[in-house]
């Protein structure tokens, strides 16, 4: 990934949301984590180790009354969703 060298330097910005959807969603995520043992870079790498391709996503969710990661990953033009423990 890479930007064009002719335009200026790209600095990020925290965001703050502001809409209750968001809020909710990102409620929702933060206590999921709290709820687990791993962090998303954690796995990130599992998956990594075992799976060939680029992981774009990754959201924690509940799954059968626990924590876990819905990742997706990219291979060849395909799309695989992954869940992982957290």
């Amino acid at each position: 990934m890479s930007g064009s060298p002719e335009q200026d330097k790209w600095t990020p910005k925290v965001e703050v949301f502001k809409d209750v959807p968001h809020v909710a969603r990102s409620a929702e995520q933060l206590a999921v984590m709290s709820l687990g043992r791993k962090s998303l870079a954690a796995v990130i790498a599992e998956v990594r180790k075992t799976h060939t391709g680029t992981v774009f996503s990754i959201t924690p969710a509940i799954r059968n009354h626990r924590p876990v990661a819905v990742v997706l990953l990219a291979n060849k033009g395909k799309v695989t969703t992954l869940t992982q423990p957290l």
